[in-house]
């Protein structure tokens, strides 16, 4: 039997891109609505997410003789909420710059709601995958998703940040709220959950356009290659 078993570089990049969570697997879909109306709010989710869905396949993947599917679900679940407490914890106390920010305390929801339901969606979807895979393929691919959804996090932001209130603000490390003004124009909608469906319907449309090309690109290439 052929060995199909992926490398870690593949691996890495079925999860960044081919199979990016946000844009071709469709997790997370209420983070990438309620959660990125900032750039600073949808980079701290992202890494609460990226590191989350890191430590929790690479433990499954781990444990994966030892667990069923059922108990998988169970162990991750947990280990996902207890993760984002600890986290929100280290941030209020090693980066209160960030942590006391307007930007994340305005909206309460990226407090407690937003950060829990954000690791416990994407990574229970991940978890019975964890449970088939060596903890270097997990570990590749929990990496590769976790970027892939950062980015798509802070793309969806950035649009919906400039063009709601045409500047873009970030927390500086002295507490002070940092503003580039871009244009007086500003589109409130794109602020509401109207902005977060529109651009993710954009953005996962492009994506999905792309991976249509480079699969006809590629068809074609291993027709040559045959002929």
């Amino acid at each position: 039997m052929e060995n199909t078993k992926k490398s870690f570089g593949q691996s890495f990049l079925t999860g960044l891109f081919f199979k990016n969570p946000a844009f071709s697997l469709y997790l997370g879909l209420a983070v990438a609505v309620l959660g990125t109306t900032m750039l600073e709010n949808a980079f701290v989710i992202g890494i609460l997410v990226l590191v989350n869905l890191v430590i929790c396949n690479v433990l499954v993947s781990l444990l994966r003789k030892n667990l069923s599917k059922a108990e998988a679900l169970v162990f991750t679940a947990i280990l996902s909420a207890g993760l984002v407490t600890f986290e929100m914890i280290l941030l209020k106390a090693f980066f209160p710059a960030i942590a006391d920010s307007e930007a994340l305390y305005k909206n309460t929801l990226v407090i407690t709601f937003i950060p829990f339901l954000a690791t416990s969606s994407l990574v229970l979807a991940k978890s019975e995958q964890a449970l088939s895979n060596d903890p270097l393929t997990s570990l590749a691919d929990s990496l590769g998703s976790g970027i892939g959804y950062l980015l798509a996090l802070l793309l969806i932001a950035l649009f919906r940040e400039v063009l709601a209130t045409g500047e873009i603000s970030f927390t500086t490390g002295d507490n002070v709220q940092l503003v580039i003004h871009l244009f007086d124009i500003k589109m409130s909608a794109f602020g509401k959950a109207f902005g977060g469906f529109f651009f993710l319907g954009i953005f996962a449309g492009l994506h999905n356009l792309i991976l249509t090309k480079v699969e006809v690109c590629q068809t074609k290439a291993l027709s040559k290659k045959e002929a």
